[in-house]
């Protein structure tokens, strides 16, 4: 294949390369890396209500050891005239290890009987999301008005 004065052929790919995300990454990784998420699930358990997994954000490495894979150079930018290339690098049939830098965010709902979404909250950041309406008329834990923070 010929691109401008470039002559692009099959090659091979050697050495170490980290490649970053943010994005989501399984429910079971993320529990197996972070035991305080775990303990917090089983918490819920333990008190007869269950949670519902919504979603997940993290910034995670993905570790590549290259030693001679099959690659390419490929043209991207043809249709714009502009000289941009992406590199197709053959990894294999499995994704290398996962290495979890950082969770931004890890959304459940809290279930009871009574109401299947209680309270939604993000672990990470300890926040409450959401409770559910009946939740907030706790009489004995506001002292004027259900719904300010005195």
């Amino acid at each position: 294949m010929s691109v401008g004065f470039i002559t692009l052929e099959k090659g091979v790919a050697s050495g170490g390369l980290n490649l970053e995300y943010r994005g989501r990454v399984p429910l079971e990784l993320l529990v197996k890396n972070y035991p305080e998420f775990k303990e917090f699930l089983e918490e819920v358990k333990e008190m007869g209500w269950k949670y519902l997994y919504i979603d997940n954000n993290c910034k995670y490495v993905l570790e590549l050891s290259l030693s001679n894979q099959p690659c390419r150079i490929l043209p991207t930018g043809v249709w714009s005239g502009e000289g941009v290339y992406s590199v197709v690098i053959d990894i294999g049939m499995s994704l290398p290890d996962i290495k979890i830098q950082e969770v931004e965010e890890f959304r459940i709902n809290i279930c009871t009987k009574s109401f299947p979404r209680a309270v939604t909250i993000n672990l990470p950041k300890k926040m409450i999301m959401y409770i559910h309406e009946p939740l907030w008329n706790w009489v004995d834990e506001w002292i004027n008005d259900q719904r300010s923070f005195h």
